[in-house]
């Protein structure tokens, strides 16, 4: 994803906003920009989630019965709250979204 990078002592991507530390003119553009970072970022990692039940649910079918019976499914857990105004919640995403 554009915009992107990893951080080395978390090993994670992340959004780069090194446009917040400086005085802009097109603030705005660079704020609207990363909330569409963070829309595409979270429907990406609902897609992620959907494929991983897809799996255990392939693996339960085909191979073992028992795969991962007692964890169940795949969730997100936003203990932040990022998602639903700043209160955590657990979203179970059971569909794919479309990522442009």
């Amino acid at each position: 994803m554009d915009n992107s990078e990893l951080q080395i002592n978390t090993h994670c991507y992340v959004e780069n906003k090194d446009w917040k530390r400086v005085w802009r003119d097109d603030y705005a553009q660079y704020a609207q920009k990363s909330n569409e970072w963070q829309t595409k970022s979270t429907f990406l990692l609902g897609n992620v989630v959907v494929a991983l039940n897809d799996f255990a649910n392939c693996v339960r079918k085909n191979i073992n019965p028992e795969y991962m019976i007692l964890q169940g499914r795949f969730i997100i857990y936003d203990s932040l709250g990022i998602l639903n105004e700043g209160i955590p919640a657990i979203h179970k995403p059971d569909k794919y979204i479309e990522v442009s």
